[in-house]
């Protein structure tokens, strides 16, 4: 068994949902086993993949996968073989405590990114650790970034969630955001804070005035305490995607800390799997983003429902109307 024995093991559990994409997952995977500080389990929950990535997963372990790296991250391949065990859920008795570090939990049907992160976090909760780290499966960390997101979620007075300074993998490599955002819930309209500066203007901004300016942290990289899914609870499923973090938000207002850990630079190829990426979309996406606005809305802010759904039918008729001027452009 090849394992990172030499380095310094957090009582973290990594949780990785991916369908379909096993290519963005092993690459992601790739730069987590080549941190400076590791989690003690990394679980890869495949959410019943259309296409054969549980099992491109496993051929990558056994070192039979050769994809070449992501050039924006400087990581290391692991020695092959790696050793990992598979999980069949639902979770039909007690899960013993997994030898291995990587774990593939493989979801009967998909219900959705929230429902198989909180399979992962069940099995976390489990086998006793502190916190979970969320990755979205096209994330690359950098060699500190895990270590980093710990300190500052430990630090924190109310440890509750954490995000770092991620980073588009796409043209001159802007910033996408500090940690996360703030959402005006007259609209349910989020602006991501730090979007688009450049890496030394991010790195410039003071912690505490981007932990003041933000009200959720950006799911696409989240360390969230076992106390608050304790306390606030698992994902709600009823999203299947989009506006979890949101929610999760809502659920623990005033109660756990919202941090932010600038050290830890997180890679961001954005919208393999969802199709939306800030640029391109499918209507699918489309419709689970609109969706989940209403749905979060209605929830935590039912009397601001009027304002959130003329909102959303001015960005349709806007995006209509860009659609066609774009057409007509192209004939």
């Amino acid at each position: 068994m090849k394992t990172n024995d030499c380095k310094k093991r957090l009582n973290i559990a990594t949780i990785i949902v991916q369908y379909n994409q096993w290519e963005d997952t092993i690459n992601c995977v790739e730069s987590i086993l080549s941190s400076d500080e590791q989690p003690r389990w990394v679980i890869i929950v495949d959410n019943n993949s259309e296409n054969n990535a549980a099992q491109e997963i496993l051929n990558w372990t056994q070192g039979r996968v050769n994809l070449p790296k992501c050039p924006v991250v400087d990581y290391t391949a692991p020695e092959f073989p790696l050793q990992i065990q598979e999980i069949h859920w639902p979770k039909e008795c007690f899960h013993a405590t997994p030898q291995t570090q990587l774990v593939l939990v493989h979801m009967p049907h998909n219900a959705g990114y929230a429902a198989a992160n909180n399979a992962g976090m069940k099995l976390g909760l489990d086998w006793g650790v502190e916190a979970f780290l969320i990755l979205n499966n096209d994330t690359l960390v950098t060699k500190n970034a895990i270590g980093a997101l710990y300190s500052r979620l430990k630090d924190c007075l109310r440890p509750g969630l954490c995000g770092g300074l991620l980073r588009y993998c796409h043209d001159s490599l802007p910033i996408q955001c500090c940690a996360g955002g703030a959402t005006n819930w007259w609209t349910h309209l989020s602006r991501f804070y730090g979007h688009g500066l450049t890496l030394e203007q991010a790195q410039n901004l003071p912690r505490d005035v981007v932990e003041e300016k933000i009200n959720f942290i950006c799911g696409a990289c989240v360390m969230v305490s076992r106390k608050f899914v304790e306390a606030v609870g698992f994902m709600d499923e009823g999203y299947f995607l989009y506006c979890e973090e949101q929610d999760w938000s809502c659920r623990s207002k005033g109660k756990f800390d919202i941090a932010y850990a600038p050290e830890a630079l997180v890679y961001h190829k954005e919208g393999a799997t969802t199709g939306w990426n800030g640029r391109t979309f499918r209507l699918k996406s489309l419709y689970f983003l609109t969706r989940s606005r209403i749905r979060c809305t209605y929830l935590h802010h039912p009397w601001m429902l009027p304002t959130v759904i003329a909102g959303i039918g001015f960005a349709a008729i806007r995006l209509i109307f860009k659609k066609i001027i774009f057409k007509i452009f192209r004939q």
